[in-house]
């Protein structure tokens, strides 16, 4: 397993928290959700699972790192939203990788915070993230989605 998934019982080494829902979206689109904290990553994902995606999480950035690079030319539709600080690798330097590496450097990505003010947002924005928003902000997260991936906001709208 990648040190840094969240396994379940079977062992796997990544996991999407709900199978059946997973199994039976029809987006097409992916979640990677990049959190230390079980509460802020538990939180994150109740809310992403209304767009009925698959949802991969991690519980660090070198995780979500080895699991994108594995992921080459399958990521056309998945958005990363990664906390900012964490142990092994940081949302900044997430992004960084991410945006210097020629086969991921279009792979989306939102940094999710507690950290507020500018200077942060400047540094997450200047780092290469497609946006910067408060952490639990769910009106910040969906503008943000929206914005990166138009079509699974779209469909979801139309579905309403």
């Amino acid at each position: 397993t990648i040190h840094g998934a969240v396994s379940n019982a079977s062992s796997q080494s990544v996991v999407s928290p709900d199978r059946e829902a997973s199994a039976n979206a029809t987006s097409g689109a992916r979640f990677v959700v990049v959190d230390d904290s079980p509460t802020a990553r538990r939180s994150l994902i109740e809310f992403l699972r209304s767009f009925e995606t698959e949802i991969v999480e991690f519980t660090n950035g070198e995780a979500a790192w080895i699991f994108l690079q594995d992921q080459i030319g399958l990521l056309d539709n998945t958005l990363v939203i990664s906390d900012v600080e964490m142990p092994r690798l940081d949302g900044y330097s997430l992004v960084t990788r991410l945006r210097k590496h020629p086969q991921l450097n279009t792979t989306k990505i939102i940094l999710h915070s507690s950290l507020t003010g500018e200077a942060n947002r400047d540094r997450a924005l200047k780092a290469g993230a497609d946006a910067y928003v408060g952490k639990f902000n769910r009106r910040e997260i969906i503008e943000a989605i929206s914005k990166a991936l138009p079509k699974l906001t779209t469909s979801k709208k139309d579905s309403a």
